[in-house]
């Protein structure tokens, strides 16, 4: 008897010939994909900004258009909703610095 496949003797053989995999990409295009970030991470420090992680960097720098998104690692599409986010960010009071926070 073959295994359903017909691909094998039997169901056993075709069960030991199986191989699976965890679903990654191919390293050469992760690669690919972490080097480009890691330009636009320092590029974006370099320009006075500090994204959270190297990851994802080159979207933010794509698609940022404030500070704050960058920042947060938040991108807004909404153009009115972005502007109201942005003044809010730039009416708010900066942060109070403690002795601990000084030194």
């Amino acid at each position: 008897m073959s295994c359903p496949r017909g691909c094998c003797a039997n169901y056993r053989e075709h069960l030991l010939g199986v191989t699976i995999s965890a679903g990654r990409q191919p390293k050469n295009v992760a690669e690919a994909q972490l080097g480009k970030d890691l330009d636009a991470y320092k590029r974006l420090v370099q320009s006075g900004v500090q994204p959270k992680g190297i990851d994802g960097s080159a979207e933010l720098e794509r698609g940022a258009n404030a500070k704050h998104e960058v920042e947060n690692r938040n991108l807004i599409t909404d153009p009115q909703l972005r502007g109201k986010v942005t003044r809010m960010f730039e009416q708010a009071a900066p942060p109070v610095l403690t002795p601990l926070d000084a030194a």
